[in-house]
């Protein structure tokens, strides 16, 4: 080939005129080649894949017997031989279509590969040559270098690789064929081995896997290219020890290997140990063992148990029935519906064994079939976290102590079939899987809205000051872009699906459903409706939460357009349990969710507050008429009214009370009997009728009525009995809602005798009740007596029955019911300091009454917020002993704070002042402690402690140097060096924040950011949070004028929405100007070498754009010590940038490295980045410099998204020198 290449290079090479088609006829004998290579290299892969097919057979019948040697207790009871025989030779030893497809594909893919470099990179020599105007000579000295290149190490290079590659997929297919499960790295340690292979060699995976280097075996091509090319390393089949199982792990080793003694486990080694397993059983567990039990992975953890019991006492009755074998038999598990049997009992009862033989085998077949289901796949080990939970739920655990949410390990099932997946965590004491699987598979095909489930173990609750706490049963998140559901451990997992479900429906829709006008309209027409029934309180809602949730004053700004939703969610699940009991008793809210889920509902619905806000206040009166109106009013008083003069008024009049009217219509809250009003004054007005829809029935047999109805029927009811009557009107009630079921008409002697039946029900019905000898048991609950005797009075307040005396027990059994909670936490000595307040309330009101005892050292003292100010709970911080209060000042202070507890917050005012100087003194001390140990204090904190200094510096002889604020010396040592020609250029990120090369951070800047002070650290932290926008809005929109950026907050239309008063805009204005200050020092230190820094920019916010000139560069510029750092902000930031800079910055340049102390990861799963650190944006902050323009645009680099970035070289020239006020 070179001979031929030079051949043409003489023929067709000339210096002054070169086109392609010269090039492509010097070239044409490496195309001519390309068949010829490709026959060579794929017989040679053939034969090096045979040969590593045939060494990975041995290996495994090595391994495994070198297994058997280890399970055996005496000699091996297998042969090598003995365990080939049973291997299909023909099978063994010949190349599979697939093997040889693959490996025809990948060598005509690697040869073309190879050739085509080739042919490009003597293409470019040819071309160069040409562009520099070189002779025939030169172009031949280079082509010659070239050839070199390939014949030595290049082409060594090349054939290790291609042979190599073929040798480990024979391998593979070996393994494969022979069942082998898992996989070990054996790295060749000779020196020459890269790090990363030294790194993984001894690494573990099942067979399929991948190692964590990307590679699924040695020279798969399929991983990252540095990880094949020129690799030299191999697998060798893996088989796990006797008494050991392999983790839950992509990856491990053989130090993870888990000991089977946990119970489970030590049943299922029994079990294989029987001597029931024969040879060729073992045999096959030896190859099969891991398939099967991954496949036993589809069953969840609960089932699996079950499994291996039922295997086991199977195993144990057949051996015993047909073998006399009664020597198991006390080793069969306890099992529900299952029998234990005695030798008696088999010799005895063969039948009955027999039964519950075919029972097992069936239960089996059950399980199998799951086990053997390929429409779930199962994944372990898969993180799922809950940090929109943290900040306001703790998880309640079954001791009622409350911890924080986190993170859960969890088994993923996906049902490829309808494309579901719900997570679990592995060991649940009862799965609910299956349970939520058959319940979303019941679902209406509209409401099948979720691609993924998550099945908690966590209980989350709220924490409420009265001591109880308000759970939640599951939620939908709009952060996370796949349609997720979670469920904690509500009690009806199910229904908390179908509520979730309804929510999906209107994902990221604006819950367009739920406020739809004919929604509204639906649950306003219910509400009359169940009124009419008689229905009060709680009962005319769907549900007591819904109803809260559309009523809650404090978030009516906050749920403002959505207030419907939760009332939807609670319909719908309704409507999903029962759909005909919702239709009785929710007629019109049954309708719409009905026509949503059979697809009948408007696509694009009227929303209830858009068509409020455009139909309501249609019949206002004008200003014109107001004026007129008041007039007429007015003078209606003093004196008559011409006839003109009263219809006007009258007129205006009407069209205010038809305004009021129509208002409430609008709304749907127009009374009944306003209805014929407000028509005839709408015709009256408009000359058109109102359309009201025709309500509901009022023969209504509600559920509740049916389940009164049953428990009366169940029970023996005399004749004399006072329940009799109520026994007769619900039988009548439910009569007529049959008759009209079926279309029958409700005649006036029906409703009569149903009225006669009511009336002498509601005179039974308030009596039927006497006071029982015992209400509540010694827990403060009630009895059912009790109850029975609550609910009565309750009943009577409601309808102003109740005596006087009678209402002052109601409200002592309510307390006492409420008290109940409290009582309990008490005894528990669990307490907090609220419920510590209302034990002490209860005790002075009932203490001798209900006989209470009171224990102090029960009781919280101080709230966990105050305690908090005085010792730091979280034992960050070391008390300082200089201000210490004393044991006895300590003793005064509990004592008062009890005082104040018993006396139910109150104190005289020597007491009161007493307790604050106490507090103010261990607020001081902690304020100084925390100062000394952080080196420095936040605004607030420094406020309150310069606060506490004045009040008591003559007092406590405290000296000013007390209030001295600590700043690192940072003061500037290394001077611009201005003459640099040589900038270090770093490659790559790292995500610890650490160099890319692994070098010292200390070769290259004056300080390694994890050195600074706590203080220091916080600020930075808070520069590389979501804040950095307010130190940035502060210095370079504000000049760093703190009233000026009150004000820039004040008026900011995001960003800037919690600081909703002038107040605390002033506040932050002031607390981020404290900060400021901090964050100028930290940027006082220095770069001890030339450094290359990166920054992209969506414009180039430059005042020239002219080469040569010197403009500013502001305070806090973040950049990247990294084109890749730079590129991995861009990507993770979602935005195409326009503008590359690269910055030299010389030595002396001020700023710090930041990367070090930046924490937490992306966690959106859809990006290309989840997962990964925030380090890896490699930030060195600047500090103000003056920046020489050294190109601007001349050439342009691809950025993060492929765009094309305009690229502007900078030089720093002057930095950190601009004078601050």
């Amino acid at each position: 080939m070179q001979d031929n290449i030079f051949k043409n290079l003489r023929k067709y090479y000339q210096p002054t005129v070169l086109f392609q088609a010269h090039v492509d006829l010097i070239l044409e004998p490496i195309h001519e080649l390309h068949k010829l290579y490709y026959e060579n290299v794929l017989e040679s892969k053939q034969f090096i894949y045979q040969k590593g097919y045939e060494l990975a057979e041995l290996k495994v019948l090595g391994k495994i017997q070198e297994h058997v040697s280890m399970k055996s207790d005496t000699s091996p009871i297998f042969h090598t031989e003995d365990l080939s025989s049973l291997l299909e030779k023909d099978q063994l030893f010949g190349t599979s279509k697939s093997a040889a497809a693959k490996l025809e594909k990948d060598t005509f893919n690697a040869s073309q590969k190879t050739l085509t470099r080739v042919d490009k990179d003597i293409n470019n020599i040819l071309v160069d040559s040409y562009q520099e105007g070189v002779g025939y000579k030169e172009v031949g000295r280079r082509l010659t270098k070239k050839f070199n290149q390939l014949k030595t190490f290049e082409a060594e290079r090349i054939a290790r690789t291609e042979t190599h590659s073929a040798h480990e997929l024979g391998t593979m297919q070996a393994y494969e064929d022979l069942d082998v499960e898992y996989l070990q790295w054996n790295a060749r340690i000779d020196g020459r081995q890269r790090d990363s292979h030294e790194e993984i060699n001894g690494e573990i995976i099942p067979f399929g896997g991948t190692f964590s280097n990307g590679l699924k075996y040695p020279g798969d091509k399929n991983g990252p290219i540095k990880e094949w090319i020129n690799c030299r390393c191999h697998t060798i089949p893996y088989i796990l020890p006797p008494g050991t199982i392999a983790p839950n792990m992509p990856q491990f080793r053989e130090s993870d290997l888990i000991n089977t003694k946990s119970p489970i486990f030590e049943k299922i080694e029994k079990t294989i140990s029987e001597p029931l397993l024969t040879k060729q059983n073992f045999v096959d567990e030896a190859f099969t063992n891991r398939n099967a039990e991954w496949d036993l992975f589809r069953l969840t953890h609960v089932e699996q148990e079950n499994y291996f019991k039922y295997k086991k006492n199977l195993g144990i009755l057949e051996d015993a029935l047909h073998n006399k074998n009664y020597s198991n038999l006390s080793k069969m598990e306890d099992l529900p519906n299952f029998f234990k049997y005695s030798a008696e009992d088999i010799k005895e009862f063969p039948d009955l064994v027999k039964e519950e033989i075919g029972d097992y085998k069936h239960l089996l077949q059950e399980y199998e079939k799951t086990i053997k289901n390929k429409n779930i796949e199962v994944t372990l080990n898969q993180k799922i976290d809950f940090e929109t939970l943290k900040d306001e739920f703790k998880h309640k655990t079954e001791n009622g102590v409350l911890e924080d949410i986190h993170e859960e390990i969890m088994a993923k099932y996906h049902f490829k079939k309808e494309n579901l997946t719900i997570y679990e965590p592995r060991y649940v004491k009862e799965s609910r899987v299956n349970s939520i699987k058959e319940a979303y598979d019941k679902l209406p095909t509209k409401l099948k809205q979720a691609d993924e489930i998550v099945l908690s173990a966590q209980n989350p609750v709220k924490p409420i000051t009265q001591g109880t706490s308000k759970g939640i049963g599951g939620f939908v998140s709009n952060e996370i872009p796949t349609k997720r559901i979670h469920i904690f451990q509500s009690p009806f997992p199910e229904e908390t699906l179908s509520h979730e479900s309804a929510h999906l429906l209107e994902y990221k829709k604006n819950w367009y459903l739920s406020n739809s006008y004919k929604y509204v309209q639906a649950v306003n027409k219910d509400t009359k409706y169940r009124i009419s029934l008689g229905e009060s309180g709680k009962n005319i809602d769907i549900s007591e939460y819904a109803f809260k949730f559309r009523t809650n004053p404090e978030k009516r700004r906050e749920l403002f357009g959505r207030e419907y939703s939760e009332d939807f969610a609670d319909a719908v699940k309704k409507y999903v349990k029962n759909p005909a009991k919702m239709q009785k008793e929710y007629p019109n809210r049954y309708k719409v969710i009905d026509d949503i889920v059979k697809g009948k509902f408007d696509k694009k619905p009227v929303k209830y507050t858009n068509f409020i806000e455009k139909h309501k206040g249609t019949f206002d009166l004008d200003l014109k008429e107001e004026n007129r109106f008041s007039e007429l009013l007015k003078k209606s008083k003093t004196k008559s009214l011409s006839k003109t003069e009263t219809k006007e008024l009258q007129k205006l009049q009407e069209k205010t009370q038809l305004q009021r009217l129509h208002d409430a219509y609008v709304e749907g809250k127009l009374n009944s009997g306003d209805e014929l009003e407000y028509k005839a004054l709408y015709k009256r007005f408009t000359g058109k009728n109102v359309a009201f829809e025709e309500q509901s029935p009022i023969w209504n047999f509600t559920l509740r009525d049916e389940k009164r109805l049953a428990k009366l029927e169940s029970e023996k009811i005399g004749f004399t009995d006072p329940r009799k009557k109520e026994l007769k009107y619900l039988q009548y009630k439910k009569e007529l809602r049959e008759l009209y079921d079926n279309g029958e008409e409700i005649l006036p002697k029906y409703e009569k005798k149903y009225e006669k039946l009511l009336k002498d029900f509601e005179e039974t019905k308030l009596n039927v009740v006497e006071r029982p000898e015992r209400i509540f048991e010694d827990n403060f609950n009630f009895t059912p007596e009790g109850r029975s005797y609550y609910r009565n009075l309750k009943m009577k307040k409601r309808s102003s029955e109740i005596t006087p005396e009678e209402k002052r027990e109601l409200k002592e059994l309510m307390e006492k019911h409420n008290f109940s909670s409290t009582y309990t936490q008490y005894n528990l000595n669990n307490l907090s300091y609220e419920d510590s307040k209302r034990y002490v309330k209860i005790y002075n009101k009932y203490g001798e009454k209900w006989g209470l005892e009171l224990d102090t050292s029960k009781l919280k003292l101080i709230s966990p917020k105050r305690a908090n100010k005085l010792v730091n709970e979280s034992g960050t911080v070391e008390l300082s002993s200089k201000f210490k209060i004393t044991g006895a000042e300590e003793k005064r202070f509990n004592d008062l704070l009890l005082k104040r507890l018993l006396n139910e917050g109150q104190l005289d005012a020597d007491d009161a002042r007493e307790l604050q100087f106490l507090y103010e003194k261990q607020r001081f001390n902690y304020l100084y402690s925390l100062n000394k140990q952080d080196k420095g204090l936040g605004y607030q904190n420094y406020t309150e402690y310069s606060k506490l200094f004045a009040k008591y510096k003559s007092e406590w002889k405290l000296d000013d140097d007390l209030l001295d604020i600590y700043m690192s010396d940072y003061t500037s040592k290394i001077p611009l060096d201005k003459n640099s020609s040589y900038f270090k250029t770093f490659e790559g990120t790292n995500e610890d924040g650490l160099l890319p090369d692994g070098d010292d951070l200390r070769n290259y800047f004056t300080i390694d950011a994890r050195d600074m002070t706590i203080r220091e650290q916080e600020v930075a932290q808070r520069w590389l949070g979501p804040e950095y926008r307010m130190f940035t809005d502060f210095d370079v929109k504000c000049n760093r004028d703190i009233e000026k950026y009150a004000k820039l907050i004040s008026e900011a239309e995001e960003g800037y929405d919690k600081y909703d008063t002038w107040e605390k805009c002033v506040e932050l204005a002031k607390e981020i100007s404290w900060d400021t200050r901090t964050l100028d020092n930290i940027l006082n230190n220095q770069l001890k070498q030339n450094m290359t820094l990166w920054r992209v920019q969506e414009d180039h916010f430059l005042s020239s754009t002219k080469v040569g000139d010197v403009v500013d560069f502001p305070d806090f510029r973040s950049t990247a010590i990294s084109k890749k750092g730079a590129f991995w902000f861009s990507e993770t930031n979602g935005k195409p940038m326009k503008y590359i800079l690269e910055i030299e910055a010389p030595k002396g340049t001020k700023g710090t490295f930041l990367a070090p102390i930046k924490t937490g990861e992306i966690v959106n799963p859809t990006s290309m980045h989840h997962g990964e650190k925030y380090a890896n944006e490699m930030e060195f902050l600047l500090k103000n410099s003056k920046v020489e323009i050294v190109e601007f645009n001349d050439k342009k680099m691809k950025g993060a998204f492929g765009e094309n970035l305009k690229h502007i070289k900078l030089r720093i020239v002057e930095s950190g020198n601009k004078k601050r006020v």
